[in-house]
């Protein structure tokens, strides 16, 4: 886009707590496309220890068509 912010974020249970339970994971993206802004999440839950993030290149890959198209359906 022609401005972004993005961050990651994982969220464990303490380890004294960790029998059974369960991790989130997520990415957010805020990003401009010319007049459009968007915003992209993605996240996932599961077991401690099990969760990987998304690959970054994969992820922009998604940012840059879902910024494509928003951008394509709103030109004048």
């Amino acid at each position: 886009g022609d401005e972004s912010v993005s961050w990651s974020e994982r969220l464990d249970p303490p380890a004294s707590t960790q029998d059974e339970k369960m991790s989130t994971i997520g990415r957010t993206t805020i990003a401009r496309f010319g007049n459009v802004i968007m915003v992209l999440q993605i996240g996932d839950a599961a077991p401690t220890d099990s969760l990987t993030l998304m690959d970054e290149s994969k992820w922009w890959d998604i940012v840059t068509k879902a910024g494509k198209k928003l951008a394509e359906m709103t030109k004048d």
